[in-house]
């Protein structure tokens, strides 16, 4: 009796083992991103900004008038993206600014995306992923520019 109970119990032990180690998700394959816009594409609000020495945590507030910005990251090809950056200024009256460029972008690693300035991909001019794009250049003057943006 005692050796049937014994059988029995190694039996349901050894189903549970099977059951507990069979079901494990960690061990299947996710799914490989292959185009960078599927990191990126959105709306981000700007974080920061700066132009030379001038630097800027945004939204900003002086005089009465507040100044924000967004980004938007729209796929053009599985290499290239558009950007538009709208900063807009808000006070007794409304104004914007908006500027569209077309972005050079490659995978880094399955989490974030290089930015370029060029097709052949030479200069990077900063990173993106999913929540965040950090951006470092020099404008047409040879002024260092800088921008942050989160989702």
């Amino acid at each position: 009796m005692k050796t049937k109970a014994y059988h029995q119990l190694l039996t349901i032990v050894c189903l549970l083992l099977v059951v507990l180690t069979s079901c494990s998700k960690s061990d299947d394959p996710q799914p490989q991103i292959t185009d960078p816009n599927d990191i990126i594409a959105g709306t981000y609000t700007m974080s920061y900004l700066a132009s030379g020495s001038d630097q800027y945590t945004l939204p900003v507030t002086d005089g009465g008038a507040t100044v924000s910005g967004q980004v938007v990251f729209s796929r053009i090809s599985n290499t290239s993206t558009s950007l538009k950056m709208v900063l807009t200024i808000t006070g007794s009256t409304t104004a914007s600014s908006e500027q569209n460029v077309v972005v050079y972008i490659k995978l880094l690693n399955q989490t974030t995306v290089g930015l370029y300035n060029g097709a052949n991909m030479t200069t990077q001019i900063g990173t993106g992923t999913k929540n965040l794009i950090d951006f470092k250049g020099v404008d047409s003057n040879g002024k260092a520019v800088a921008m942050k943006a989160t989702r």
